[in-house]
């Protein structure tokens, strides 16, 4: 959450935001769109999604957002944006196989174990 980028005439740089300067809780941005017609939700998300993802800024934060969509007959759809530069392929599957270990044990009322998949960035 406070990784940065910053562009020089060396190239690019990567560093930390202070810890006291940045809001490390994830944005949530909720969208009610209980009201919209089933045939104008797909335009609807995208426009909002369109708007999650300009919002991610490399130099000044954040990296990630993420959007709940409350659709009608209380469907929901959560999204979720991470920049490239602070998420790959293989993160990616950890983060949705988690996700879904989060979900399915919400759903019996019961705390997830999500058991360690590697060694933390800091450590390594």
């Amino acid at each position: 959450m406070r990784l940065r980028f910053e562009r020089s005439e060396h190239g690019v740089r990567q560093s930390f935001a202070p810890a006291d300067g940045v809001d490390t809780h994830l944005a949530l941005t909720e969208y009610d769109l209980s009201s919209v017609a089933v045939s104008d939700e797909e335009q609807r998300i995208t426009e909002h999604c369109n708007q999650i993802q300009a919002s991610l800024d490399l130099i000044h934060g954040p990296l990630l957002a993420a959007g709940l969509f409350t659709l009608s007959g209380n469907r929901r759809r959560l999204l979720l944006v991470l920049h490239h530069l602070v998420v790959d392929g293989v993160s990616w599957r950890i983060l949705i196989e988690d996700f879904n270990t989060a979900l399915e044990s919400a759903q019996k009322q019961q705390e997830p174990k999500l058991g360690y998949k590697t060694t933390s960035y800091r450590q390594w």
